[in-house]
């Protein structure tokens, strides 16, 4: 019941729709990194927020060298 009441006074309010609709927003991201993660058992390289080391970069060109 509270979900419809908070639409109906978001038709009225923008800046609650921008806040429904961003936490919507947020529910089905997590919706989908839960499934990626169940596919496929881990968090996809592209979706990590940490940044990969020179280290890692060099080995990696080194192996795309050795594949051609």
């Amino acid at each position: 019941m509270q979900g419809v009441f908070e639409l109906i006074l978001a038709s009225e309010s923008f800046r609650l729709f921008v806040r429904l609709m961003t936490q919507k927003n947020i529910d089905m991201q997590q919706q989908a990194l839960l499934m990626i993660m169940k596919q496929y058992g881990q968090v996809p390289d592209v979706m990590r927020s940490e940044k990969p080391s020179a280290e890692k970069k060099v080995s990696e060109k080194g192996k795309n060298q050795q594949m051609h």
